[in-house]
């Protein structure tokens, strides 16, 4: 039996699915349900007006314990706009040229937001890091519904 190899490279999107619309859990269930109520609200409030763009790092780095002292916790790119779709939250992603590559030789293919929630309501998008392991069924990086 000869192996495959995956030849073909993608295109990073300029647009990436970062949260579902409605009632959701994680494909893990650890921490039980979450409802987007008001895409509109979570917009302004993680992304507002004259505010810093919203990182996107590898595996959750910026959020681990060990962040300020990590020289692996650095930024993948950069959402810079959101917008509310029929299946969710999109962001516009400025990449690095760095995770372009990564992504377009297939070496990620996830996202997994950071969300901040009161009692399961998200109220704010606070990061969003590329995955291979997404806890979320979303559209993945190569346009498909990820299992």
């Amino acid at each position: 039996m000869s192996a495959s190899v995956i030849t073909k490279p993608i295109t990073p999107p300029q647009w990436a699915h970062l949260l579902p619309n409605g009632t959701f859990s994680g494909v893990d269930g650890r921490r039980g349900t979450f409802q987007v109520d008001d895409p509109q609200k979570i917009i302004d409030a993680s992304l507002p007006v004259g505010g810093r763009p919203i990182p996107v790092d590898y595996n959750h780095l910026l959020f681990s314990d060990q962040a300020n002292h990590n020289p692996e916790a650095i930024a993948a790119g950069w959402i810079d706009r959101l917008e509310a779709r029929a299946d969710g939250i999109w962001g516009h992603v400025e990449w690095t040229p760095k995770a372009a590559k990564m992504i377009s030789d297939r070496e990620w293919r996830y996202l997994s937001p950071v969300i901040l929630d009161r009692d399961g309501v998200v109220i704010k998008i606070l990061g969003v890091a590329l995955v291979n392991r997404p806890n979320l069924i979303m559209t993945d990086l190569e346009g498909s519904k990820n299992p």
